[in-house]
């Protein structure tokens, strides 16, 4: 019946295996993400080069392309070996507590996405419903002083290769995102994060020179994502937007935070993979994919081409470690705001 076989993505994928409370079920979906081809098989085609005109007639590339020096790329292998190394122990904690929680004698990589899924949603999915997901995101954006009904941003909830992506158009004319629907605080953190891009697209002045009217697509672009990511599990943004107490509120910050820092660690572990595999593309990348997820991730993966889905290997290289430097950069922006504004809640006063 393969006509009624609808087609999923990765993203996809991973999203059916996070309710599925039987461990014998999530582990055959969880293995739908292996990919049944090597990546020195997949056909490559070199897109055409785009240019745009400037004021004067002149083309110049539509964006500019990145160099990465020996020492930056070794700069970035060590800094991520020293984050692996310093946030370890707290990893392991979170693989002990939930090894325990779920009662099996080896945690699989499909059983924790499981257990910080339900973590999240123990009390109910209605707390990070989809479809109230927009108004109550464009409700935090008017309490800290935008005004997002006349601002330009375009944004849809639908199936994508990514949990969210987004596009600056024109900025600051216009700026779209989208986002995939997926259970609990990570779809938020995703919605927010992408508006966030999308605000400082539109945020640009529009007076600037043709190169500077584009987002830097790096730590500190991410920063910015990622200080309004922020919001989405923030407790005062519970209490106030979603109407919950606040000892739930602190819980599913407490817990928003783990699944975070696992994400941070997956990417983390993808980064340091792809530079990896720079060094040698026709080594056993396979193999060097499984070394480099237990060590981030301390589980291990069945066998499978896992690395061969990672999209933003080939749409982004060498991007993943912008999101380490994104989220220490963020970190400071927030303590410098709440520093200036001599609060540590930041919801419901305006700051813009």
């Amino acid at each position: 019946r393969r006509r009624h076989t609808r087609l999923r993505t990765v993203t996809g994928i991973q999203t059916c295996a996070l309710p599925i409370s039987d461990g014998h079920l999530r582990h055959p979906v969880y293995l739908g993400l292996r990919d049944d081809k090597r990546a020195a098989d997949v056909r490559r085609e070199d897109a055409p080069a785009t240019h745009v005109r400037s004021r004067h007639g002149e083309s110049l590339p539509a964006k500019p392309e990145r160099a990465h020096s020996p020492e930056a790329v070794i700069s970035q292998l060590r800094d991520l070996e020293e984050f692996e190394k310093n946030t370890r122990p707290i990893h392991e904690e979170i693989l002990k507590r939930a090894k325990n929680d779920l009662a099996v004698e080896r945690l699989e990589p499909w059983d924790l996405e499981f257990w910080l899924q339900s973590q999240q949603t123990s009390n109910g999915d209605e707390i990070w419903s989809v479809e109230t997901s927009v108004e109550r995101m464009l409700s935090l954006m008017r309490s800290i002083g935008f005004n997002p009904d006349s601002l330009p941003i375009d944004v849809e909830i639908k199936d994508n290769p990514y949990t969210g992506f987004a596009f600056p158009v024109r900025p600051p004319y216009e700026a779209r995102f989208l986002t995939l629907p997926v259970p609990g605080a990570d779809f938020y953190q995703t919605l927010f994060h992408e508006y966030g891009h999308s605000l400082q697209s539109v945020s640009i002045d529009k007076n600037l020179p043709l190169a500077f009217l584009s987002l830097d697509e790096g730590p500190m672009s991410e920063a910015v994502g990622e200080l309004i990511g922020y919001f989405a599990y923030d407790a005062s943004w519970l209490i106030r937007t979603i109407g919950i107490s606040p000892e739930e509120a602190l819980r599913l910050e407490r817990v928003s935070k783990l699944q975070f820092f696992v994400w941070l660690r997956r990417t983390c572990m993808q980064a340091y993979f792809e530079v990896k595999a720079y060094n040698n593309l026709d080594g056993d990348l396979n193999a060097l994919y499984a070394q480099t997820y237990q060590r981030f991730l301390g589980l291990e993966l069945p066998k499978g081409y896992f690395y061969s889905g990672l999209a933003i290997a080939g749409t982004a290289p060498m991007y993943n470690v912008s999101y380490l430097y994104g989220n220490m950069i963020a970190a400071q922006l927030r303590e410098a705001v709440q520093e200036q504004l001599g609060v540590d809640d930041q919801i419901g006063r305006a700051h813009v």
